[in-house]
This record gives structure tokens, sequence and C-alpha cells, in this order.
């Protein structure tokens, strides 16, 4: 599966609508990954596209440590030791 593609498409996605109600802004480049606070790295998300944009970050990665830095961002999220889209 391409995580990479859906994670753009989701974002895409995200920069031309407006949310109501309860959203998330998401780093585009976590900041982990040297992404910073301008406007144009922020996007808005609802809970679950904003878990399950972590959780395709963390699925892309190829390093090890980038990897451990995605999921402590879905275990932080999620709060709990079950991890699903859902949370």
């Amino acid at each position: 599966m391409n995580y990479e593609k859906i994670y753009e498409q989701l974002i895409e996605r995200s920069i031309f609508r407006t949310l109501e109600g309860y959203v998330e802004m998401h780093h585009i480049v976590p900041q982990c990954f040297g992404g910073t606070n301008e406007k144009s790295n922020l996007t808005p998300l609802t809970a679950r596209e904003h878990f399950i944009a972590h959780l395709l970050l963390y699925r892309i990665q190829t390093s090890k440590r980038r990897r451990h830095q995605m999921l402590k961002a879905c275990t932080m999220m999620a709060g709990k030791e079950i991890y699903n889209s859902r949370l």
C-alpha cells in the first residue's frame, strides 16, 4: 500500500476545506523532522484524521528513530495501549 500517497491526499484535501466544530492543527512536516509553526506547515484536521495522519507518517518512515517518534505521537494521542482510528 502506498502510505505516502494516502498521506498526501489527506493533507491536500484538508488544505482547501473549512471544518466546523472541533479541529486539531497538524504539522504537515512534523516538528521532530524539522517542521516549523509557520502557517504554511499547519493544516486543520479532525481528531480522527489527525491520528490517521500520524499513523501514516509512522508507516512511511524507514528510519527506526523516526518511526519511534511517530509511534510515540500516536500513543500520546490515543492515551491507551490499544491503537486504532476510532480512538
